[in-house]
């Protein structure tokens, strides 16, 4: 049986620490859309509904920058570079 190597316990670790954040990002943001769905559909009052609102937003914004701190950011600056290709093709 051999031993893995420094090396390769570095590699694999922060591997699945990375994706295991997305995860929990993921979660949090969709709980806090159904909240606000579920809010919206018993018909809550303003305050509740704009903190529901809030709190979506900023999860979906949280997992965002989680994303992106995982993937590296060139994957959100190629996508920024496809939508710019698909608004000029347009003319938008």
């Amino acid at each position: 049986m051999q031993t893995p190597t420094s090396a390769e316990i570095a590699v694999s670790t922060p591997r699945s620490k990375k994706w295991w954040l997305i995860a929990l990002a993921a979660g949090l943001c969709l709980a806090s859309w159904i909240a606000l769905a579920a809010g919206l559909l018993l018909g809550v009052g303003f305050t509740p509904r704009l903190v529901l609102a809030t709190a979506a937003a900023l999860s979906t914004e949280a997992l965002m920058w989680v994303t992106a701190a995982v993937l590296g950011l060139r994957l959100f600056e190629a996508r920024r570079k496809v939508w710019q290709r698909v608004r000029t093709m347009f003319g938008a």
